[in-house]
Formats: C-alpha cells, sequence, structure tokens
C-alpha cells in the first residue's frame, strides 16, 4: 500500500509523534493555567484578593521563635499578611509566601493555603536584606570572572546572591545583613583590584 503525499511508514511515524508532543504540550499548559496548587493559583502566581481587616492572624509555635530571632515585630507581620505587594505559592513549602518591600529590605511571611481567609495561619517568617551598588562598566569582567567563576566565588564565599547588570549595577540579596555586607566588601575588593 502507499502512503499519501509520498511519505515513508517512517514519515507518517514522526508526523504523529510530532502532533503527539503538541497536544500533550497544550493539555500541560492548560491544566498549569488552571492551577490545582495550594490556595488554587499557579507556580509563582499571586492568589488573588486581599485579607479582610477582621480575619484572624494565628502564629505557630516556629512563626513566633522565628520572628523573635529575626526581629519581626507583630505590626510588620500583619502589614504584609494584609497587605502583601506580591504573593508566590510556594510548591517546597507548602504555602504561600507573601513579601512586602520595607526599606532597603523585604519582610517574607510564609502562610498555610488557603490565603485570603477568615483565619490565617503563618509558618515562619524571614527577612530579604538587599542592597544595590554600582561599578564602572570597565569592571563588570573583573567581578564576573571568567566564565561566571568570580562571582560564583563571591555568592559561596557570602552566601549572598549577586547579579551584575550591563550597564554596572550590582544587585545583592541574602537572608541576613552580614551575607549581604560581607558579598557587598568581596565585590568592592574586585574592583579595587585587592
Amino acid at each position: 500500500m502507499e502512503l499519501p503525499l509520498g511519505l515513508g511508514a517512517a514519515g507518517v511515524a514522526v508526523a504523529v509523534a510530532a502532533i503527539v508532543a503538541v497536544v500533550v504540550l497544550l493539555v500541560v499548559r492548560e491544566l498549569r493555567s488552571r492551577g490545582s496548587r495550594p490556595g488554587g493559583a499557579r507556580p509563582g502566581a499571586a492568589p488573588a484578593g486581599r485579607l479582610d481587616p477582621r480575619a484572624e492572624i494565628a502564629l505557630t509555635h516556629h512563626a513566633r521563635e522565628r520572628m523573635a530571632q529575626r526581629g519581626v515585630g507583630q505590626r510588620e507581620l500583619e502589614r504584609v499578611v494584609r497587605m502583601p505587594e506580591r504573593a508566590v505559592v510556594d510548591d517546597r513549602q507548602g504555602s504561600i509566601r507573601l513579601e512586602r518591600d520595607m526599606g532597603e529590605n523585604a519582610l517574607r511571611v510564609w502562610v498555610l493555603p488557603p490565603w485570603p481567609s477568615d483565619r490565617v495561619v503563618v509558618k515562619t517568617t524571614a527577612w530579604s536584606y538587599r542592597r544595590t551598588t554600582t561599578i564602572p562598566r570597565r569592571d563588570i569582567g573583573r567581578v564576573v570572572g571568567r566564565g561566571g567563576e568570580r562571582i560564583r566565588a563571591i555568592q559561596a564565599s557570602s552566601a549572598a546572591r549577586v547579579s551584575v547588570l550591563p550597564d554596572g549595577v550590582v544587585r545583592i540579596s541574602g537572608d541576613s545583613q552580614a551575607a549581604v555586607d560581607r558579598a557587598l566588601a568581596l565585590v568592592r575588593a574586585e574592583v579595587a583590584g585587592r
């Protein structure tokens, strides 16, 4: 039997495989857009809405400990939970991470889904410390290093995240002020040639 369009059996198999692959990709894309995640949101998407001002905010024992360790006040926590600037589904933690910028830094609060609701349970809190500086464009290569080796060493040594933009803006963020300060010192040392 001769196949239409002069395709052999191998050609038909390739065409069918391509069609199946496209259908699978479309189905996966649709499922992701519907969101079968905690709080009904897709990964990285903010759950809709704001918290009712009358909603109860409950703290786990762990959250109370972390607030004390990290210097997070009750008013700061309530401000983030009631009026977050960002809300992201955190599948790894099985929670929703709420964030709000507070000066140079950001306060992150993890809550159990669903959010918003009449009762919000706070799992933990953490500050995200940030710093931005600018270096001369001619020194970008020195800070980044061949294949990024220098910037990876700075990140490993400081426990902070560092990115250098093409215009010389350096963004540093970390879970502690000490990590951010260490990374900034290492970047400045590279620029100074030490």
